[in-house]
């Protein structure tokens, strides 16, 4: 369906991802097992910093990756380019000191009322978020390092250091707070994975740019300068992006129940595991667009974009689909915790999360032609409209309230967003991506998975109920591909 390179990236990428997914499974069981939902507000807390570390990239991850994706070229020369990974590389880490600060000062905001409601072996709440915001310090480097990778086509380089990192991140992390129970060694563990990981990415990163430079590498003002039109641009769709995605958990945090919180946390870390399905698609087609795009060849570009399109919503949508349909079994397997407002919210960001997902690679789309304004102001907009609704939801409707911000987000970018794209670039193809794109796999989904739920009701233990649902994913995902491939072939031989 694709070329064989984007295939393979797309192969590592997914690899990386869905490893990196299942491990945040079983870390996630071990976690509250070890801390209760209480202390796992914590650590929720902890994967909300993380997340929004995007903050302050100010787009010059995917300023780096456009600049780097020269080097590509045999014969080009990456002279201009290694000025201008140590030109970000700079502002990264100043940047990032100054994300730590403010970081630091929110967290000791939360003091007070997280002291009184958590009893933390071994120290105070203090200490633990000191550490939380040490391990911060080394991950916009990091993301950084990690555009970089991704701009000279090292998607297998990059997805190593991930599987690696994460595996220590998760795997080691669950183990550690399993055997002593100390969130304080836990988050100092955390702080030594996040340094070894963005130094391996960034010697991986530079011994491939200084192969083929001459001179030392200079942080030059000036080069920061001409990106800067770009990066502005996907800084506000970053920022935007970023605020958007932990807005809910935000606003959360300042309630006086960190339980409460944690059952948002904890919904929200399975529902989060559709992104490990989209990130990798996003990854290898953004520069697989732009490289299309500079090149001047429009029909492998539109080809390409509609294949990309087809495979993640016949991925995603199925997937979204039999998680909230089996998430009772689901989360009794997984953490044996059922609560009811557990439930609905989950499911009520699957929904939030699978739609404004699908609308990834139309941005990357939108972005690959330099246009990032549209996507911008759809973020900006749905934030600025999102947050008061968001405020009077979770007073009137409690933690479930706080999934507003995903529905706008997802709806809005599957309507408003795909219409004033289709305006300008694809004109005319609207319906038919509509049709081909979302509606069938969403009717393919349906027509085998409520065969299979009424079938499953009928069993007796959740894992078989789960082993049903798996089933029935995996067949979707392959009819919605398979149609695609068949469609897709006949469209463009026949063009």
């Amino acid at each position: 369906m694709t070329n064989t390179r984007a295939r393979t990236d797309l192969i590592w990428n997914l690899s990386s991802s869905l490893w990196t997914g299942a491990l945040l499974l079983l870390s996630t069981r071990w976690y509250v097992s070890a801390v209760g939902l209480d202390g796992y507000g914590i650590i929720g807390f902890w994967l909300l910093l993380q997340g929004m570390v995007g903050l302050l990239d100010f787009g010059m991850g995917s300023a780096l990756l456009r600049g780097l994706s020269k080097i590509t070229d045999p014969k080009a020369s990456s002279n201009d380019e290694h000025h201008l990974l140590r030109s970000i590389e700079v502002a990264s880490w100043l940047l990032g000191a100054i994300f730590a600060v403010l970081v630091l000062l929110f967290a000791l905001s939360l003091e007070k009322s997280w002291s009184a409601a958590v009893a933390l072996r071994g120290g105070n709440v203090r200490d633990a978020l000191l550490l939380i915001v040490l391990g911060l310090i080394f991950q916009l480097p990091f993301l950084v390092y990690s555009n970089g990778l991704m701009g000279v086509q090292r998607h297998r380089t990059l997805s190593i250091i991930q599987i690696i990192g994460n595996t220590l991140r998760h795997a080691g992390g669950g183990a550690v707070l399993l055997s002593t129970g100390n969130l304080f060694i836990f988050f100092g563990f955390q702080a030594t994975v996040s340094a070894i990981q963005m130094l391996m990415a960034r010697q991986y990163l530079w011994r491939h740019v200084k192969t083929k430079a001459q001179g030392p590498a200079k942080f030059q003002i000036t080069t920061l300068g001409l990106i800067w039109k770009f990066s502005a641009g996907m800084a506000v769709t970053s920022i935007s992006a970023v605020l958007l995605a932990n807005i809910d958990r935000l606003a959360l945090s300042k309630l006086d129940d960190p339980s409460r919180f944690g059952i948002y946390a904890l919904a929200f870390t399975a529902a989060s595991l559709l992104q490990f399905g989209i990130q990798p698609f996003y990854r290898v087609y953004f520069p697989r667009y732009s490289q299309l795009y500079q090149s001047g060849n429009t029909e492998a570009l539109e080809k390409e974009y509609h294949i990309s399109c087809q495979m993640l919503a016949g991925v995603l949508i199925p997937a979204a689909a039999m998680a909230a349909i089996f998430a009772e079994p689901i989360f009794r397997v997984w953490t044996e915790v059922t609560d009811t407002d557990l439930i609905l919210v989950f499911r009520l960001l699957l929904v939030g999360i699978c739609l404004s997902g699908i609308a990834w690679l139309p941005a990357a789309f939108q972005q690959a032609h330099g246009w990032t304004r549209l996507h911008a102001l759809m973020l900006v907009g749905t934030l600025l409209i999102g947050a008061p609704i968001l405020l009077v939801c979770i007073k009137q409707f409690g933690v479930a309230g706080a999934t507003v911000v995903w529905l706008l987000h997802g709806v809005s970018d599957m309507t408003i967003g795909i219409w004033l794209m289709h305006r300008r670039l694809l004109k005319g193809q609207m319906v038919r991506w509509y049709l081909v794109t979302f509606l069938r796999p969403v009717a393919i989904t349906l027509c085998i998975a409520l065969p299979m739920y009424m079938a499953a009701r009928w069993l007796s233990t959740d894992l078989w109920q789960i082993t049903c649902a798996a089933v029935a994913a995996v067949a979707a995902m392959a009819l919605s591909l398979e149609f695609s491939n068949a469609m897709i072939s006949r469209r463009f031989k026949s063009g």
